[in-house]
């Protein structure tokens, strides 16, 4: 069975994430891929997580936990979304890097798993904007303080977290995307997660598109939605990024002052690293980068 699990990270929008998998559980269902509901199986795997205690459940234990979650003998995939997985917004900032616990919970995570074909996947989101986001949230700012304070700026990368997930569950395939293109890929997310082909037709294509868009913007969104069925995946995004050029609301994240301890330069230098690390992920064996159709015709938003 195909189980795939995606485990966050913070500020990348995996609450909204979790509830499009429930928007589409009919059309996951009709694939005969399960995606319960995280009350029917936070607890189910917090249990046997307990129970091995770090090791390697047995092969029964495993399958047992899968003919739980699945609840049908039909069911051939399994998905389920909850940021619980990526740990406590403290630890984010341990070890001098970006989530260095990840890691390991994958690795436990992947031992109740070892009886299925596990999948993996992270959004993960400009450095400098998760900083920002957790100041503005007040939640752990004073470690995103001191990681920014004490951290040097082209330290700051996604990349040691990302080889201690491989390091740490090498046969377990990672998927991974960012926060500032998943509006644009919102319907390809939701397909991979289930694993559906192309031709199967989800449920809120333009959800995350609308999010970021005015009021004015939304309504026009959702009335071009009603009347026009973009006809690729490249069409898609050149229908959303041509409203959120016109209509999207930008904001500003971080404290008025900036983020202590990093200079407009060191800002500079943690984007143009992060922009690096997403390229150089592209091209490395064990995982898959989902990245927009490069189009380059645009469609008018005043269609």
């Amino acid at each position: 069975m195909r189980v795939h699990l995606h485990i966050g990270v913070h500020f990348t929008n995996t609450p909204r994430l979790a509830q499009a998998v429930r928007i589409n559980q009919r059309v996951y269902k009709r694939q005969n891929v399960v995606a319960p509901n995280v009350d029917d199986y936070r607890a189910q795997i917090d249990d046997l997580l307990h129970r091995v205690d770090g090791q390697a459940a047995t092969l029964d234990e495993s399958r047992a936990l899968l003919t739980r979650l699945a609840g049908d003998e039909s069911t051939t995939g399994l998905v389920m979304v909850d940021e619980q997985w990526c740990g406590p917004l403290e630890s984010a900032f341990e070890d001098r890097m970006l989530y260095a616990g990840l890691a390991d919970r994958v690795r436990q995570i992947s031992n109740v798993f070892n009886a299925a074909d596990l999948h993996v996947s992270m959004s993960i989101i400009n450095p400098a904007t998760l900083i920002g986001s957790v100041l503005d949230n007040g939640h752990a700012a004073g470690h995103a303080n001191w990681f920014a304070t004490n951290i040097p700026a082209p330290d700051v990368s996604w990349m040691p977290c990302i080889d201690r997930i491989q390091e740490a569950a090498p046969h377990v395939p990672l998927t991974i995307w960012t926060e500032e293109d998943a509006p644009l890929i919102w319907e390809r997310i939701l397909r991979h997660l289930g694993d559906l082909n192309d031709d199967v037709a989800v449920r809120g294509p333009l959800t995350a598109v609308r999010d970021m868009l005015s009021k004015e913007g939304g309504e026009r969104l959702t009335a071009y939605a009603k009347k026009f069925t973009p006809a690729s995946q490249a069409a898609l995004e050149r229908v959303s990024l041509a409203f959120l050029d016109k209509y999207e609301q930008v904001k500003t994240v971080g404290p008025a002052g900036g983020i202590p301890g990093w200079t407009h330069d060191d800002l500079a230098e943690i984007t143009a690293g992060y922009d690096d690390d997403i390229a150089a992920l592209s091209k490395r064996s064990g995982v898959t980068v989902l990245q927009p159709v490069h189009a380059t015709d645009t469609l008018g938003a005043d269609q």
